[in-house]
């Protein structure tokens, strides 16, 4: 459905907490999407003061040039100049694979994948060839998306020269009715389909088909899957991929969107003089009804799967989607959207208690196709206490139902809103959110108004909305007009088949146990009285970078940039080296933990709930981190959020709260997860590979359940006081929009204040530094499918321009194994290639490539990756290859230091790594300056086939599973 994404995703926390977090929400994401709430947006003029019309039609931002051709096809171009000298567009196909034929499963998909194997004017793989020549990375910038109704290809292009515009537009034509459907393209593109269908496939995918099949009983939603099925996919017929191309690929079915850094009227006689040459059809075949309103079926449906790691439960609540047409429907969503925030808190809150049945909690819209959504709330459930949690989570919707929200409950969701409202007027928008916001308008009609007018409709109406109104909507999510009740659970629990029975009188109870309404909480101050203020006793200015350098009296560093990237918008970020790392080995998971338990257990009078409801209120972040080399604590908000910020983080530091009550729930929360979590597949792999990476280190398994038993509050606590209450050892860094004079008293007195202590750094982490080569394997899953990872490390000297190279090899080694795995043998779907550093008293690397295959393909796949790593270390990169990376990373360098968070992030690591700051300056440079000869050196240094670990997951048998249903 969608082409690999190879770009480098960074190295990711590897935290129990974060898995366990992750896998918590991931349970019950994957039966409903939590949806995004976020406004489209487009900046405009303002409409003008008074109070807005409900009957008011909401009109498509006026700085959007929009026309529709004579053939039918529309367009949309919106000149934007953030990022700068870049632009997106966007190709709409109105056709996914409901309108497939019984032949042609899978095939609406096949077609887009076909799309990038040759067209009449960029034959076989001309156009990612052309692309890359330019500097744009296959799957980061080349994209394409098939779903059940639409198609949608996606280009990201440098758009400084009026040549690249023009060709990108051409490819978008030629993609809309000159694709050639080679037959030997075909035969090398049908195996890579396939390996997508082999990629996707786990417990979720099983689930998602078994539920939908239910949900669109009685339409063709039911059994067109985009994926398609193996039959179909295996035949690869390109006779009926033609047919669908024909059938479905026409003007009158598509739009074109152009958003970025150009010139309006240049692109839009471009795209006219490219797409008016497309003829329409004299007659179109009509596309067959596509009604996905669910049928009526049975109220509970429980699905279970050997592979699913807990049991979640979710409310189904389907509707006809309604479109947003006035001011009216505006006020309508934003009442929605105020209930469902209400809902989400008292949900989060009900997880929260001791003993609840719910490990997590949460409500959205699910928009699975396009003629139907349905209103979700969800949760992952204790294993054992099916009856239990949905008995809570019916509780939960019936108290506010007859209630409604309470005055400050409301009040501060309300706040949240405008809040965030704020922001995004605030922000710099982005042209890809732009051109997302016009491709949702096209095909489903979500306005486009500009968040001027949007910011403004917003402010004006949330006043007149009313506790009585918000407790109307919970009429529409009563517990009684669920249909239906969906439960998965894992089939290995024995003794804990759930009865429908017991769980429909459990939901039942549900309205007796509302008796009455709790109290108000009382509003929450943060700080009872302000700490006494330290002083700043240096300052320097690096002009090169725009950054004031203090020192305060307490031996603390800090950095102060303001920026014009975003109105009223500050990034915070207080760092300092030591870290995890340093606790005793007995002490290491509380240590490793201290952030998540101070999160749960609050600060200073403030329990966790109570920083969350500051948080939620003022639209701020600001939260406690701890790995290995480091300890934090990072915050973002508004410029007059910034006391508040830097109150709590002066909490954090000074004052964490003990709550032993908070800690035990976590840690229930953890064990529950544990306990589980080794039936999936993945997350086998993760603890297998760790485990090879650090033999006999339990360091290594942080997602164990004895990892999780060993966590201790006090040592936690004790850990923490160590680390933060040492001023000197820190850096305090903020960006964004200030003056230096606002920041000054606030940094005094909040950051000031902190005790100075002493300079700490990390210990050495004991990260895989391979001398030899292990390889190992192992069976765990019952799809035909095998995945493997293969890592290679060293030491290294950690140097911005180390850095730099270690990271454009990383991209080399990635389009190399891409094109020889992908696109030479059809072996895999993807490769995923990541590198990451790692700090310390002697600093290290690792570069680690990872695929799926099939499992009878799976070695000597892995023999040809090694293959080709020991080649560029021997050989280096060809002429060409070195070429197009070069051009790649001088394209991309640099690509985000016009935003708060890069610098705010760039600033804490050079500061961690006792880097140049003014070396920040230099990164658009060391990228571009990367030469073939440095590349070959960089490929000799980092790369390495003769020593490595790598770790292969094979299926427990080659017979495909087979998709479980309990009805």
């Amino acid at each position: 459905m969608q082409r690999p994404d190879n770009s480098e995703h960074g190295s990711a926390r590897e935290t129990t907490a974060a898995i366990a977090v992750a896998v918590l929400v991931a349970a019950v994401v994957s039966w409903w999407a939590w949806g995004s709430e976020r406004p489209s947006r487009s900046r405009d003029g303002d409409d003008g003061p008074g109070a807005v019309s409900l009957d008011t039609p909401i009109r498509l931002d006026p700085k959007v040039r929009t026309d529709t051709l004579a053939n039918g096809l529309r367009y949309y171009i919106r000149e934007n100049d953030y990022p700068e000298e870049r632009a997106e567009l966007r190709l709409v196909v109105d056709a996914g694979s409901v309108l497939e034929d019984d032949d042609q499963r899978g095939l609406a998909h096949a077609v887009e994948h076909m799309a990038f194997r040759g067209t009449t004017r960029f034959p076989a793989r001309a156009i990612d060839t052309y692309l890359q020549s330019v500097g744009m990375r296959l799957g980061e910038d080349v994209n394409a998306t098939t779903s059940h109704d639409e198609t949608v290809y996606r280009l990201t292009i440098p758009s400084g020269r009026r040549a690249v515009v023009d060709s990108a537009i051409m490819i978008l034509a030629d993609w809309a009715h000159a694709v050639t459907f080679d037959s030997t393209a075909a035969r090398q593109e049908g195996p890579i389909v396939f390996e997508e269908w082999r990629a996707r496939r786990s417990a979720d995918d099983r689930l998602d088909a078994a539920r939908d099949s239910l949900l669109f009983h009685g339409s063709r939603y039911a059994d067109r899957p985009v994926i398609g099925d193996t039959a179909t996919l295996r035949r690869f017929d390109v006779a009926a991929m033609r047919r669908f191309y024909h059938d479905w690929y026409r003007p009158d079915r598509m739009a074109v969107i152009v958003v970025g850094d150009v010139d309006a009227r240049d692109t839009e006689r471009v795209l006219r003089r490219q797409f008016e040459a497309i003829p329409r059809p004299p007659t179109g075949r009509m596309p067959p009804a596509t009604t996905a309103l669910p049928s009526p079926g049975d109220r509970v449906v429980v699905l279970a799967d050997p592979e699913v790691t807990s049991t979640t439960a979710s409310f189904w609540f389907p509707r006809a989607p309604s479109r947003k047409r006035t001011v009216g429907d505006h006020r309508r969503a934003l009442v929605e959207r105020i209930a469902r925030a209400v809902l989400r808190g008292r949900l989060e809150a009900e997880a929260d208690r001791a003993g609840s049945p719910l490990l997590s909690a949460g409500v959205s819209v699910r928009r699975r196709v396009r003629p139907a959504e349905a209103q979700v709330v969800g949760a992952t459930l204790v294993d054992g206490q099916t009856p239990e949690g949905i008995a809570a989570l019916g509780t939960v919707i019936e108290r506010l139902r007859r209630f409604g929200p309470r005055p400050l409950e409301l009040a501060g969701v309300k706040e949240s809103i405008l809040r965030a409202s704020r922001s995004e007027l605030a922000s710099a928008e982005e042209s890809s959110d732009v051109a997302e916001a016009l491709v949702a308008y096209h095909l489903r009609g979500e306005p486009v108004p500009g968040v001027t007018t949007e910011n403004r409709w917003t402010s004006d109406l949330l006043g007149g909305i009313g506790d009585r109104e918000v407790a109307a909507f919970f009429e529409q999510i009563a517990p009684g007009r669920a249909r239906p009740i969906v439960i998965a659970s894992p089939s290995r629990l024995d003794g804990m088949t759930v009865d429908r029975r017991v769980v429909l009188a459990a939901l039942d109870s549900a309205s007796s146990r509302v008796l009455d309404e709790q109290s108000d909480t009382a509003s929450v101050t943060i700080m009872a009285k302000a700490p006494p203020s330290g002083s700043v006793t240096s300052r320097k200015s690096l002009r090169k970078i725009d950054v004031y350098e203090w020192r305060l009296s307490n031996g603390m560093r800090v950095l102060l940039k303001p920026t014009e990237f975003e109105d009223d918008a500050v990034e915070m970020r207080l760092v300092a080296p030591g870290g995890a790392s340093l606790a005793a080995r007995e002490d290491y998971a509380s240590a490793y933990m201290a952030d998540k338990l101070l999160e749960v257990s609050g600060v200073g009078d403030l329990t966790g709930l109570d920083v969350t409801r500051v948080l939620d209120g003022r639209s701020v972040t600001v939260s406690p981190a701890v790995d290995d080399e480091r300890v934090e604590v990072a915050g973002s908000g508004r410029r007059g959020d910034l006391e508040v910020m830097l109150q709590l983080a002066h909490l954090y530091l000074t004052s964490p709260r003990e709550d032993e009550a908070a800690f035990q729930r976590y840690v229930e929360r953890l064990k529950a997860y544990a306990r589980n979590r080794a039936a999936d597949p993945d997350e086998a792999l993760t603890d297998t590979l760790a485990a090879a990476l650090r033999p006999g280190d339990p360091r290594a398994l942080r997602s164990s359940a004895a990892f999780a038993a060993a966590l201790d509050m006090r040592k936690a606590l004790r850990f923490w006081r160590d680390r933060a209450t040492n001023g000197s050892n820190f850096t305090a860094v903020l960006v964004g929009d200030f003056e230096i004079w606002q920041v000054g008293p606030l940094i005094e007195r909040y950051l000031g204040s902190i005790p100075a202590g002493h300079a700490e750094q990390p210990a050495d982490f004991s990260y895989v530094r391979p001398q030899t080569t292990v390889v190992h394997s192992f069976r765990r899953g019952i799809e035909p499918s095998a995945t493997t990872r293969i890592v290679l490390g060293d030491t290294l000297t950690l140097t911005p321009e180390a850095d730099a190279t270690l990271h454009v090899t990383r991209d080399l080694v990635d389009m190399v194994l891409h094109e020889r795995l992908r696109e030479e043998l059809g072996g895999t779907y993807g490769v995923s290639v990541e590198a990451e550093v790692f700090p310390g008293p002697r600093p290290a690397f690792s570069l680690s490539i990872g695929f799926n295959a099939d499992p009878g393909r799976i070695d000597s796949l892995a023999a040809t990756a090694v293959a080709e790593v020991e080649r560029l270390r021997t050989q280096g990169p060809t002429v060409d290859e070195a070429a197009r990376v070069r051009k790649a990373a001088a394209e991309h360098a640099g690509g985000n230091s016009q935003s708060n968070r890069y610098w705010a992030g760039e600033l804490a690591w050079h500061s961690l790594i006792g880097w140049s700051l003014e070396s920040i300056g230099d990164h658009a440079s060391q990228a571009t300056q990367v030469s073939a000869e440095l590349l070959r050196s960089a490929c000799a240094r980092f790369l390495d086939g003769r020593r490595f670990v790598r770790v292969t997951r094979l299926p427990e048998s080659r017979e495909p599973a087979a998709d479980r249903l309990q009805r």
